[in-house]
């Protein structure tokens, strides 16, 4: 068996068992719910007044419902994943578990790679059952599969980037409330980078996901959640490594 795969089976079992991943399943899931139903509810309410006046919706399915669902799907992982991404470093240092696991002939990469490969796993479970809201009323609303399936694709590439951040954050600190806060300030300042400072929507999440709701992702949107996970894989691992060397 491969070192990434022990650290994976390892990871995602302690994910698994823990009561964190449930609540963070249960409470991501109830928001969502929530979001959706008020979301559906009000364009429904929109297509009944328009009809009253022989008028159209002012807004399509797509724009008032699909579009700020997958935004609100997304933010709720920047307020979710970091209690995820903790206890994935920080509480293996404090427990004496990181020194034990760095004195097997395994590397700073497989360790990190491992690690993110149980969490992209929760992130799948996080986003797939959400996503199957917008295709429950196929019938009641029009159905855009390709809307969906973009949005769908836009909410995972974040999730993904987020818990590399999580990661990292997790390997500079002890305290996992440390761990927690600074992944969530991170991934907010990150997610409303544009309402801070307009330029910085270039680096914005909020940007580049809207780009995926509305069924019209670009390359550079993809490329900044591609970038952002890469760039804080590298920097947990060479964490990682320093303290493995550092006297």
């Amino acid at each position: 068996m491969s070192a990434f795969v022990a650290v994976w089976r390892r990871e995602f079992s302690l994910l698994f068992t823990s009561p964190i991943a449930w609540v963070v399943l249960t409470g991501h899931h109830l928001f969502n719910g929530l979001a959706w139903r008020n979301l559906f509810s009000a364009w429904q309410a929109d297509c009944r007044a328009a009809a009253t006046r022989g008028a159209v919706p002012a807004l399509t399915y797509a724009d008032a419902v699909i579009e700020p669902y997958f935004v609100g799907l997304a933010f709720s992982l920047v307020l979710f994943v970091p209690f995820l991404t903790m206890r994935s470093v920080a509480d293996e240092r404090r427990t004496g578990m990181l020194a034990l696991l760095s004195s097997l002939p395994l590397s700073e990469g497989n360790l990190v790679q491992g690690k993110l490969a149980s969490l992209a796993s929760l992130v799948v479970a996080l986003v797939l059952p959400a996503a199957l809201l917008p295709m429950a009323v196929q019938g009641i609303a029009p159905f855009e599969p390709t809307v969906v399936a973009s949005g769908v694709l836009g909410v995972l590439g974040l999730g993904l980037a987020a818990v590399s951040l999580g990661l990292f954050v997790s390997a500079l600190v002890e305290s996992l409330p440390a761990a927690a806060a600074g992944a969530s300030s991170a991934l907010l300042v990150l997610f409303f980078a544009d309402r801070f400072w307009e330029p910085a929507g270039a680096i914005g999440f909020r940007a580049a996901l809207e780009s995926f709701a509305r069924g019209a992702p670009s390359s550079a949107s993809g490329a900044r959640f591609v970038v952002v996970g890469i760039a804080f894989a590298c920097l947990a691992a060479w964490e990682l490594r320093s303290r493995r060397v550092r006297p």
